[in-house]
């Protein structure tokens, strides 16, 4: 990363399928001892806000898969604060009622003291809520250069939806969190930063099971790209935190219908008109389909229908779409399946 980033880091588908997902203290908030790991991959476009979004991050290209972070009180007796460890930055964040603040943060060569704290999240924190606080601070800079921070930070819950996962895991009830810092004063020149976060937070799971990290410099009239990168927190690792029986009840209770799907072939594939699909339903099921181009792009839609068990078959037209490959989704009530088809 580079040094001014290492400053200043830190388908159709029906409403019923989307419960209204949020994020509240008893279910997300930081705790001492826990360790995380998260998979630093390539950046990925955090797409569209809204609701009924549905997020394939099925194939990433992977860049560190052993990033650290832990969270710990730096004074047992005092559980309202918090130190969140990674990148070799202690991160310092304090509890107070239902708002979780950073206060600051300190690594080898910069120290930074918030007089005015950066509102994080506020608890509970729905779809649609939205927090906004202007921020300000002072340090140094290997202990010799003065520097300041100084700006506003937005924080909305923009998006709902349902998350592939690069194990193809697919996760419902995902809420997005973006946050949008500016700062008007930074660092030791007259430069300006744009920070942008997501987050998504999947119902069952502590902490976000993916974030988006991306910052802009302003200098003048002109805005250039920094930096950006993305993390995938593995679900199998946030499932095996300590203690956890809020959300490990949560994840109990959710019924897993992947063996619904029993198979699924398509034909011809690679197709020049209309593609047939050809499944096998174990049980009576809801199934809708969407075919999307590499980038997420929608070109298809097929509305939900109440189907009875055994074998079933659906028609998707793209005679009139472009070549190339496309990712037909089957939800099959209320889980994902992928299909990758080629058209010519």
């Amino acid at each position: 990363m580079t040094k001014l980033f290492s400053l200043f880091l830190v388908m159709l588908i029906t409403a019923p399928l989307f419960a209204q997902s949020s994020i509240n203290q008893r279910r997300n908030a930081f705790r001492h001892g826990d360790r995380i790991i998260k998979q630093q991959v390539e950046y990925v476009d955090p797409g569209r806000s809204g609701k009924q979004i549905i997020w394939d991050f099925s194939r990433l290209n992977l860049i560190n898969e052993k990033y650290k972070q832990v969270y710990f009180h730096p004074d047992k007796e005092d559980t309202t604060r918090f130190i969140g460890m990674e990148h070799q930055t202690r991160y310092r964040y304090e509890l107070k009622r239902d708002t979780l603040w950073m206060t600051g943060y300190i690594n080898r060569t910069t120290e930074m003291q918030f007089d005015s704290a950066e509102a994080q999240l506020r608890y509970p924190f729905h779809y649609g809520d939205s927090l906004r606080t202007a921020f300000s601070g002072k340090g140094l800079y290997c202990q010799k250069v003065d520097l300041i921070a100084k700006g506003e930070t937005t924080v909305t819950a923009d998006a709902l939806g349902m998350l592939i996962t690069p194990e193809n895991d697919t996760l419902r009830n995902v809420l997005r969190v973006h946050r949008i810092r500016n700062y008007t004063e930074i660092g030791i020149d007259s430069a300006r930063m744009k920070l942008e976060t997501y987050s998504w937070y999947a119902l069952g799971y502590r902490y976000p099971v993916f974030e988006t990290v991306k910052s802009w410099v302003i200098k003048g009239d002109s805005t250039m790209e920094h930096f950006g990168t993305s993390f995938y927190f593995p679900i199998k690792n946030l499932a095996e935190l300590a203690d956890d029986p809020i959300n490990e009840a949560i994840r109990k209770n959710e019924v897993n219908t992947n063996n619904i799907l029993l198979r699924c072939t398509t034909w011809p594939n690679p197709v020049e008109n209309d593609v047939t699909v050809n499944y096998e339903l174990s049980q009576d099921a809801r199934v809708s389909f969407r075919l999307c181009d590499v980038s997420g792009r929608p070109w298809v839609s097929l509305p939900e229908k109440a189907l009875s068990a055994g074998n079933q078959q659906g028609l998707i037209p793209m005679s009139g779409l472009p070549g190339g490959d496309y990712a037909l989704y089957i939800t099959v009530d209320g889980y994902v399946n992928r299909v990758k088809v080629i058209k010519r």
